[in-house]
């Protein structure tokens, strides 16, 4: 199994994934050259990008992964079109099974995938696609970050200009609610929320934190993005824990 991440969600240096880089007028591009490019443009408020049409979809799964028999993409919905992935799903098949999963904010979620997809496979489910619904149905989600307006997916791909030094804000999501409240330091916020948590599993991915974060005594899997991801000139640390699974529940 191969995990193919859109690169508007951040590049994963793992074995099993394989960056799905942009879109551009010029062809495909990774997302660090087209951040170049445009960071010099200061009138600019949003990347030049272009959406994938089916046939550049059908290219790049073809000639980058002829030899997968199966892949999970998770896809960008603010830059991917879900309807076309729908059509490209049969287009694929038989020779190469796709399965599509969105990531709507939460970087964490895209690092908890690519572990728990590495697992054997749980025998009470019969698709990849429940794979993925089972690991998520119990998970709980954090966000910090300055700016949580910059992953809405209508503001995702803009080109934020560089903050001042604004205080961090923290976004709990639990299944469709969400709590927005400042906070004062991003460690102690950290070790609260690892507290509560207990022995439950968490990843954490984090971005343009000038800090070392304090969380030798936490058993916590973390990934750190480039500066040169999105959203731009954004620093955040996205979490997500949930419950320890029994495959054979």
């Amino acid at each position: 199994m191969m995990i193919v991440i859109d690169e508007t969600l951040g590049r994963y240096d793992y074995e099993n994934v394989y960056p799905k880089p942009v879109h551009t007028k010029n062809g495909p591009l990774p997302i660090q050259d087209v951040l170049k490019e445009s960071s010099g443009r200061f009138l600019k408020r949003s990347l030049n990008l272009e959406p994938y049409s089916q046939e550049h979809h059908i290219h790049f799964f073809r000639d980058k992964l002829r030899d997968v028999s199966e892949i999970v993409y998770l896809y960008d919905p603010s830059y991917t079109d879900a309807n076309v992935l729908k059509k490209l799903q049969n287009w694929l098949f038989p020779e190469q099974r796709l399965t599509v999963y969105p990531i709507h904010q939460n970087r964490a979620l895209i690092l908890m995938l690519i572990h728990e997809l590495s697992q054997p496979a749980d025998p009470n489910t019969s698709t990849t696609y429940q794979r993925i619904e089972r690991c998520i149905h119990s998970a709980k989600e954090w966000l910090l970050t300055p700016v949580p307006k910059a992953f809405n997916e209508k503001n995702h791909l803009s080109l934020n200009k560089k903050p001042t030094q604004k205080p961090f804000k923290l976004v709990i999501k639990e299944k469709d609610d969400e709590q927005i409240s400042q906070i004062e330091s991003i460690n102690q916020e950290l070790q609260r929320v690892l507290e509560q948590n207990g022995s439950q599993n968490v990843w954490l991915v984090q971005k343009g934190i000038e800090h070392d974060l304090n969380l030798d005594n936490y058993d916590v899997e973390q990934y750190k993005l480039d500066k040169d991801n999105l959203p731009i000139h954004v620093p955040f640390i996205h979490l997500i824990s949930r419950p320890t699974l029994n495959v054979m529940e």
